[in-house]
């Protein structure tokens, strides 16, 4: 049984990562939305199991890490009113048997709190050989809506960057064929995609895996929807941060991961790599243990070890 903490309904993409995971207690299901309430047919639970997906936004400081059934870590902004205090009580005073939480540093994990992330939605695509990979025409792609203005800043910083070192930049993603036709040496693809101008995703990783590598910046979010899309395709350059993954992406292993908010000198130093293919075949096998049923057998099974 899956329930929302919201009477008012619940974000579809966050219900998908725990859809038809089989579990003998209920799993109460918590984002961070607008016109929260408490719903209180949660009152009867005994034993259960809390998935927050909440995001706790692009600028948030991670002095700590916010979880619910600790009660100064919801009096800001972050969740507000009378509603989310309800909510945060109930779970005070009645604590889950395990948490499985989205956003939550590595050092905050304990065997009854286990890291959640998006899992893998997309079909499994034929890897390439190293010739192939090898002779990809683009460098980067980047397709980005704008939840964290890191993305801006990259953006900006691409262009700039662009200048110097002899890079084409492609902002749509409908003018790359244009661009490959003018056989440029250097070409990086950073498009912005609204929310209202929606790309079906096949479209966009016939893209990504005609590129080398494919950043995964930061939204509302540490984790998003690219950690599980990109490395189907291509290399993932990821942000080094102390968040925690159910299966960690490694640098240099399955990935490419940058310090701080200006990925550009890893994209630089990665692109001068020998093994950038291994990392790629790497990074493919790695998001298998994100795809079903497979990541619904993790969660499935750490529930278990928790009862």
């Amino acid at each position: 049984m899956i329930i929302s903490a919201d009477k008012t309904g619940y974000s579809p993409a966050e219900r998908n990562v725990i859809e038809g995971v089989q579990s003998d207690v209920p799993i109460v299901l918590v984002t961070r939305r607008e016109g929260f309430v408490f719903n209180e047919e949660l009152l009867s639970f005994d034993k259960w199991v809390l998935c927050n997906m909440s995001e706790m936004g692009w600028n948030f400081s991670w002095d700590y890490t916010p979880m619910f059934g600790v009660e100064w870590h919801f009096s800001n902004e972050l969740f507000p009113g009378e509603e989310w205090k309800k909510f945060n009580k109930w779970v005070c005073d009645n604590p889950p048997v395990l948490t499985f939480q989205r956003e939550i540093r590595k050092q905050d994990l304990t065997d009854k709190i286990k890291p959640l992330s998006y899992h893998c939605y997309v079909p499994q695509y034929e890897v390439q050989t190293r010739e192939q990979f090898n002779a990809r025409p683009v460098e980067l792609c980047n397709y980005w809506g704008r939840s964290s203005e890191e993305r801006m800043w990259f953006q900006g910083n691409a262009y700039l960057h662009a200048t110097k070192a002899g890079i084409d930049i492609v902002d749509n993603l409908y003018y790359l064929n244009g661009m490959l036709a003018e056989n440029k040496k250097r070409i990086w693809l950073t498009a912005q995609i609204p929310h209202y101008a929606r790309i079906p995703i096949a479209e966009i990783l016939k893209v990504v895996g005609m590129s080398k590598l494919g950043l995964s910046q930061p939204g509302c979010g540490k984790h998003c929807f690219r950690d599980a899309e990109i490395p189907a395709v291509s290399v993932m350059v990821l942000q080094d941060n102390d968040i925690a993954f159910p299966f960690e992406w490694v640098h240099g292993e399955n990935c490419i991961r940058y310090k701080g908010d200006n990925p550009i000198p890893a994209i630089e130093e990665a692109l001068k790599r020998g093994d950038l293919y291994d990392i790629y075949v790497n990074g493919v096998k790695h998001l298998n243990k994100y795809r079903n049923p497979q990541y619904s057998k993790y969660i499935e099974d750490e529930i278990k070890k928790a009862l």
